[in-house]
Order: structure tokens, then C-alpha cells, then sequence
């Protein structure tokens, strides 16, 4: 994105800027206005800590009239010079849609500050969803760090009963065993038809075919089981070892591809 905020230098209202374009006519007031001049004033407005709950009003002025694009760019601006604000940090959640990489990067930075927030339980209304599930805890410790009484006990139930619809089985001894005899079949599979993409004396096509074939069916077996057992939070280091083989052999399978077209002399 090529677009920034800048603050007229006449009205002192905030702008959305191409950073390509010299001067804009501020909607505001009507003027032109130099591009780098604005930004210089905008930058040096946000500094100033004192500016900080004037600035957060105005971009929830501008949500209102004109939307979230310029407020979310001049709130990234701002938590770039204040990170510690998790007021900051908050409604750049909330204006992004409780996104799970900026839930994700709100809990990383302020799940142990043991401050109780009025936004608090409105961020986890929102964003305590099963598909944020992979973040469960992070959402324990910022509900022990925010939240007090009766409200913590609701909201650490409700956590676990999306944490049981989100891992389901997962961590069973059928799905374990399951998934590690997948990989293990998997990864000889690959191997297997490596070799015989070298060794043999087939088209290009009858390769390229044959690999996506056996792939596809490995991918769909994968999506399967978690579909059935549900997801894991964390994976063992047998699980890691075995997964990092797997996605290795589909790289090698990729490249047994041309390596077996290269000595056919299919190119």
C-alpha cells in the first residue's frame, strides 16, 4: 500500500496520502497541500504522548464518516511509537475485525500485564472463537490477568468448551497412531515413486500426473483426519520429526518429477 496519514498543515486534519504525489487538496479545507510537508507535522504530532488520547479520538471520528483504512494507518503509526498502549493495541483489533493475526499479536503483548482493561470482556466476546482456538493459552493467562470473580470462572468455562470442540480426539491414541503410520507409509510412498520416476521410461506428462495424483490423495487423507479427530495445540517431537520428513518427500517427489524427464531426455 502506497497510501499514508498526514496532518493538513492548514486545518490540521488528518489526510489519506499517496506517498507518490507531491501535494493533495485536503477535503477538509480545500487547500493544497505539500505531501512531505504534512508528514513531517503528522509525525511529530503523534510523538508527542500528550497528543496520544486526541489522536485516538479523531480516529474514532473518522471510523464513523469515512470508515476504518485511514484510522487503522494512523493507529499503526501510533503503536509504533507508544507499544506499551494497549489501549492502542485494542482498537487497532477491533478496527481490523478481530483479524487472528492481530488478535494473535495483542495476546503476545499483553496477555501478562496484570492490568484490569474496560475492553477486556469486549475483546473476548469477540474474539474468543473457535477459530482463535490455537491461541487458548494466551486467552487463559490474559483472562486471569483482566478479568475478576464470577466473570473469570464464565469465561475460563467457555474457553474449555471451545477447546473441547476444537481438539475433539486429536490427541487420542487412534489418531496419534493413525497419523504416524500416514506419515511413515507417506514418506516411503515418495521415496518409492522418486525412484521410479528415474528409473523408468514414461512421458513428462505421465509423471507430472502421477505425482499430483499421489499427492492430492496424501493431502486429502490429512485433511480427513483432522476433520474427524479434530486439532492438536501442541505436537510432539515425534509428530514434528515426522511431519518436517513428509513435507521434505513432497519436495523431493517435485523434483523427481524433472530429474526423471531429464533423463529421458524429455526436455
Amino acid at each position: 500500500m502506497n497510501d499514508i496519514p498526514i496532518m493538513c498543515k492548514v486545518c490540521d486534519a488528518f489526510v489519506l496520502a499517496e506517498t507518490r504525489t507531491p501535494f493533495v487538496m485536503c477535503p477538509y479545507c480545500a487547500k493544497k497541500v505539500s505531501v512531505e510537508e504534512s508528514s513531517e507535522k503528522f509525525d511529530e504530532f503523534i510523538s508527542l504522548p500528550a497528543n496520544t488520547s486526541v489522536t485516538i479520538a479523531k480516529c474514532l471520528e473518522l471510523e464513523s464518516a469515512e470508515g476504518v483504512v485511514l484510522p487503522i494507518l494512523i493507529l499503526g503509526e501510533l503503536i509504533d511509537k507508544f507499544p506499551k498502549n494497549e489501549e492502542l493495541a485494542f482498537l487497532f483489533v477491533r478496527m481490523m475485525d478481530y483479524d487472528r493475526i492481530a488478535v494473535k499479536n495483542y495476546l503476545t503483548n499483553f496477555k501478562g500485564v496484570r492490568k484490569k482493561q474496560p475492553f477486556a470482556k469486549e475483546f473476548l466476546s469477540e474474539a474468543l472463537t473457535v477459530r482463535n482456538m490455537e491461541y487458548v493459552n494466551m486467552f487463559e493467562e490474559y483472562v486471569e490477568n483482566k478479568i475478576e470473580g464470577r466473570k473469570k470462572r464464565k469465561y475460563l468455562e467457555i474457553m474449555q468448551e471451545l477447546k473441547t470442540a476444537y481438539v475433539g480426539s486429536a490427541y487420542g491414541d487412534a489418531s496419534l497412531g493413525l497419523l504416524y503410520t500416514f506419515f511413515v507409509i507417506a514418506i516411503l510412498i515418495n521415496l518409492g515413486l522418486t525412484v521410479f520416476f528415474i528409473l523408468s521410461n514414461f512421458h513428462l506428462v505421465v509423471y507430472t500426473l502421477l505425482a499430483l495424483a499421489v499427492l492430492a490423495i496424501e493431502i486429502t487423507l490429512l485433511f480427513l483426519h483432522n476433520r474427524i479427530y479434530g486439532n492438536r495445540l501442541e505436537i510432539s517431537e515425534t509428530e514434528r520429526l515426522l511431519m518436517v520428513a513428509f513435507m521434505s518427500t513432497i519436495v523431493i517427489v517435485v523434483g523427481g518429477v524433472f530429474v526423471g524427464a531429464l533423463a529421458n531426455n524429455w526436455f
